[in-house]
């Protein structure tokens, strides 16, 4: 780990770590090997230490699509600094040991986003007849919707999330912004996440405490769960893997890229050309 005492400094500090690193891990990494870089910048409590930055570096293996599907478990409330993915430890007490990813929830019903992912649901449409009574039709395509946080709820801009936001405007896939409800659990088919490494994982499995109280004072294996199970990648998010595997992998890392270089550039941070952050 480095330090250093000011704040302004810290895309500085992130490169000069990065260079270090690299300078060691290239000596060993194999021809057309792939590398996720992961930064952990951490800051004093005291404000007199100022930040330290910690790298870990290591072989980038794509996931298959249709293959492990991802466990997932709503343990921990949104983000205070919406465009900041942190680390989360806090929260590792509360991730029961088949959980993959963690989902984050400010009420206990409406589930915003993960850890580090983004988080959609494919739901039935619930439509209301002439009688006044409320129903769901499971025949036509036009019966089902994406659904997904919006951004104006507090999460991280995805730029696989995005991508998938596009795919549904050309194919006509049926699409709305809206906090995936668990009390509507019930309408739930499918479910999916995405980010630049896992790209899109099916889901196979969502946890939820009965009492959102117990996650206040008590550690996994204490909390009592309720599950939502669901079979394999469906027809939808198999669909929208077929799309997202067609995107050249050259292409996405231009658009994440420029994606990055554009939000520095909006928020006021120097940028070295010489310095890119594959973030996930």
């Amino acid at each position: 780990m480095r330090t250093h005492p000011s704040l302004t400094d810290v895309s500085t500090l992130v490169c000069d770590s990065m260079r270090v690193g690299f300078s060691h891990v290239l000596k060993e990494r194999g021809d057309n090997e792939e590398l996720v870089v992961t930064a952990l910048v951490r800051g004093d409590a005291d404000g007199v230490s100022g930040v330290g930055v910690c790298l870990h570096i290591k072989v980038y293996v794509p996931m298959v699509f249709g293959g492990v599907g991802a466990r997932l478990a709503v343990v921990g409330h949104g983000r205070e600094l919406p465009m900041a993915k942190s680390s989360e430890w806090h929260l590792e007490k509360l991730r029961p040991p088949s959980v993959t990813e963690i989902l984050l929830s400010n009420d206990g019903d409406r589930i915003l986003e993960g850890s580090v992912t983004n988080f959609f649901v494919i739901s039935r449409k619930v439509v209301k007849k002439f009688t006044g009574e409320f129903t769901s039709d499971d025949e036509s395509r036009n019966s089902f919707e994406i659904q997904t946080t919006p951004l104006s709820d507090g999460i991280l801009p995805g730029i696989i999330r995005q991508i998938v936001i596009e795919i549904c405007a050309t194919r006509n896939i049926p699409f709305r912004e809206v906090a995936p409800s668990w009390s509507d659990r019930e309408l739930w088919q499918e479910a999916f996440v995405t980010n630049s490494l896992r790209i899109l994982q099916h889901v196979e499995l969502i946890q939820f405490p009965i009492s959102w109280d117990d996650l206040h004072t008590k550690t996994w294996n204490e909390v009592s769960w309720v599950e939502k199970k669901l079979e394999g990648p469906g027809t939808i998010t198999l669909e929208i893997q077929g799309y997202v595997a067609h995107v050249r992998v050259e292409h996405l890392q231009v658009n994440v890229n420029r994606e990055i270089m554009k939000r520095a550039s909006i928020e006021g941070y120097p940028i070295n050309p010489d310095c890119y952050i594959w973030i996930s």
